[in-house]
C-alpha cells in the first residue's frame, strides 16, 4: 500500500520583498506555503527579486481585489494596513 500524497490547502499569503536598495513591494498571492507564493509572485512577474519574507494572511482578514495580483507600493500598503488595523480594534 502507497503512501497518500499531502495535500496542502491554499490561503492567501503575504511576500514582502527588499534588497540592499531597501524596500522593492509587497504582494499578496493565494498559495500552498511560501515556495508556491514565491513562485506564483514571479509567474506572475511580480516578483521584484530580493529577498522575502512572507506569512500567512489571517482567514477573517479581507484580501481586497484592487490589491490582488499586482506588485505593492509602500502607500499601497500603508492603506492595506489602515483596513486590516481597523479588524484588530476591540469593539
Amino acid at each position: 500500500m502507497g503512501m497518500k500524497p499531502r495535500v496542502t490547502r491554499e490561503s492567501w499569503m503575504w511576500l514582502s520583498f527588499a534588497g540592499t536598495d531597501g524596500f522593492r513591494g509587497a504582494a499578496m498571492v493565494f498559495a500552498k506555503d511560501v515556495a508556491d507564493a514565491a513562485q506564483k509572485a514571479w509567474d506572475m512577474n511580480i516578483n521584484p527579486g530580493g529577498e522575502v519574507l512572507a506569512h500567512t494572511i489571517p482567514g477573517d482578514f479581507p484580501v481586497p481585489t484592487k490589491f490582488q495580483g499586482k506588485l505593492l507600493t509602500k502607500d499601497e500598503c500603508a492603506e492595506l494596513n489602515e483596513l486590516w488595523a481597523t479588524l484588530k480594534e476591540p469593539n
